[in-house]
């Protein structure tokens, strides 16, 4: 008789850390994990491991896999999803929530920082966070599309406890994300791994990658710290949305918790702790300014993009509390919030929806229309009004208040856009990108006899969903978008690129470097012109590489950081001179072996 082969499952449910675990002890949280179903028709395996992602949990010092997490196709307590075989850890007197009912029970919170390197536990907290982050992103509400990462190949390969070292990061050469750990002073452990903030913070570096690619080589403060801010919002706006860390139902909620420095939007506070910077790494609670007469506890560092990005997770921040302050402009999210108290359980899980969706939907709309190359805050930001005006047409509230919030941080804004036609032919091959340039090259100031790359992507501009249709965390890693698009919804997104020169004032490094500028073109299939946006070469923009690469390039990064394995860390930046002109590459992979987190 033949055997019939089982029947797929159609998810898995991972089971989540949401709070570092020295931080989890200290608070009054009902619960430290949080239940992610993830679905994909190519299914889930052991490792964890799916089509996206996949845990390699490599021990760099034997060079050997450590034992995977063990798939259980039966092991959840909902029809049709599997689970892992692992110990959820609890809190002291907490009772098992009944998602968690088949796993081995009984590791406390508090020993964590001591499990064996073995432990599948780790594996599937990373593997779920880095899935959540990436479904959070991809969901209609904001960027409603599957990125793709900025590598060849379909799956982002995570290392969660790759050797001993304090660090965590994104490398686009490898494929991978690999978070470390290392030991405090009173001989406990802490996993770069286990916490929420850091695991987002570098799967969003992937996905920002995997949107705008052109910034990993970007050699300005700016472009890096574009990186750098939307991970930081990314990571504190993911934890918003954990119901385990907020009250318990039927509760009165302290609205006001989530629009002022909290545990919310504190970044790593355990990791943060042990490497002396106080109460967490970053806050993205602030109100840090580009302005160098602002208050002097408010400036920043121009030449360093970790500094730098502090401006721009602040402004978007405040535009997020502002979006939860206020009953929504939607009508239809006004009703769904209004059926419950405004402070009730229910509603305000359903406002932090809201803001948040609203919040990273403006920011992730705005990555995906920014020109190409080297890119400041200020492009962003009017790559951020021009996609929103097309997708929230009634909502310029939001708009206004992102544009003054910008100016209010020292953040120049112009509309000056180049000087441009209400129409083009879309150039969809060779030919018709010959004709295109030729036609536009001036008034998109593109210098002659430059090379120019140009791609087209279809893309679509509908009207996202106000609130989500429930809160609870289940979700597709193919976004199903059938309710919001449409043939009438479809767009082209024109990217043109080009390398652009400029003096070199860096001693020894040739009289001129170049870096490389771009311009996006919005239209319809027809050809009509809806958004025009160009990266502009201000003296600012200048003077800011310039200060980062002599910083760079001075010999202050002379004495190379050593791996786990004895072997000195590559700096990832590239620098070349040929013909007198200088030209870098992997700026943003030298951000990484910095000692700081990425």
């Amino acid at each position: 008789m033949k055997r019939r082969s089982p029947k797929p499952v159609k998810g898995v449910l991972l089971p989540v850390l949401i709070q570092d675990p020295a931080v989890a002890l200290e608070t009054e949280a009902r619960s430290i994990m949080h239940p992610v179903v993830v679905k994909d028709s190519k299914g889930f395996s052991e490792g964890p491991a799916c089509r996206r992602v996949a845990i390699v949990d490599l021990d760099f010092h034997s060079g050997k896999l450590r034992r995977p997490a063990e798939f259980d196709p039966k092991g959840s307590p909902y029809h049709d999803i599997a689970t892992y075989r692992i110990t959820v850890p609890t809190k002291k007197g907490a009772r098992l929530m009944p998602w968690t009912r088949n796993s081995k029970g009984g590791l406390d919170v508090g020993q964590l920082g001591s499990i064996p390197l073995d432990d599948p536990f780790v594996k599937v907290s990373v593997f779920g966070t880095v899935l959540r982050t990436l479904g959070l992103v991809q969901n209609p509400a904001v960027l409603g599309r599957e990125i793709p990462w900025a590598f060849p190949g379909e799956q982002l390969l995570v290392v969660p406890r790759a050797a001993e070292l304090d660090n965590a990061f994104y490398h686009r050469d490898s494929r991978s994300l690999q978070f470390y750990y290392g030991a405090t002073s009173v001989g406990q452990t802490v996993y770069s791994g286990l916490s929420q903030d850091i695991v987002a913070h570098e799967t969003a570096h992937a996905i920002i990658d995997g949107i705008a690619p052109d910034l990993y080589n970007a050699v300005s403060p700016e472009s890096l710290a574009i990186h750098e801010g939307l991970a930081d919002l990314t990571a504190g706006l993911l934890s918003m949305r954990n119901r385990e860390l907020t009250h318990k139902p039927g509760e009165r909620i302290d609205l006001k918790e989530f629009q002022r420095s909290s545990r919310f939007s504190r970044i790593a506070e355990e990791f943060g702790r042990w490497r002396g910077h106080g109460t967490s790494l970053r806050d993205i609670c602030n109100t840090k300014t580009m302005d160098p007469k602002g208050r002097e506890d408010c400036r920043i560092d121009a030449s360093s993009p970790h500094s730098t990005s502090e401006v721009l997770s602040g402004l978007l921040f405040h535009v997020f509390c502002s979006l939860f302050a206020r009953m929504p402009d939607n009508p239809a999210a006004r009703r769904k919030i209004s059926k419950r108290e405004s402070s009730n359980f229910e509603a305000m899980r359903y406002r932090i929806a809201y803001a948040s969706d609203r919040t990273l939907g403006l920011a992730f709309r705005g990555l995906d229309w920014l020109p190409p190359g080297d890119a400041s805050f200020a492009d962003l930001t009017l790559a951020m009004l021009a996609a929103d005006q097309e997708f929230f047409p009634d909502d310029a509230r939001t708009r206004t208040q992102l544009r003054q919030e910008a100016t209010s941080r020292g953040i120049p804004l112009s509309d000056a856009a180049p000087r441009f036609v209400s129409h083009v032919e879309v150039p969809l091959n060779a030919a018709a990108e010959k004709k295109f340039l030729a036609r536009h090259r001036e008034a998109l100031e593109i210098p002659s006899r430059t090379d120019v790359q140009v791609s087209v992507r279809r893309i679509h501009i509908y009207k996202p969903p106000p609130v989500p249709r429930t809160t609870s965390e289940s979700f597709d890693l193919t976004p199903d978008m059938k309710r919001w698009v449409s043939p009438d919804t479809e767009n082209c997104l024109i990217k043109l690129a080009w390398e652009q020169h400029e003096t070199n004032d860096l001693e020894g490094w040739g009289t001129s470097r170049s870096y490389r500028t771009g311009s996006t073109i919005v239209a319809t299939p027809a050809g009509r012109v809806r958004a025009v946006l160009h990266n502009r070469n201000a003296a600012r923009s200048t003077r800011s590489r310039s200060n980062f690469l002599r910083r760079m390039l001075s010999g202050q990064r002379v004495a190379p950081m050593i791996g786990p394995d004895g072997i000195p860390l590559e700096s990832g930046l590239r620098a070349e001179l040929r013909d007198d002109t200088l030209s870098i590459t992997g700026a943003m992979q030298a951000l990484h072996v910095a000692a700081e987190i990425e």
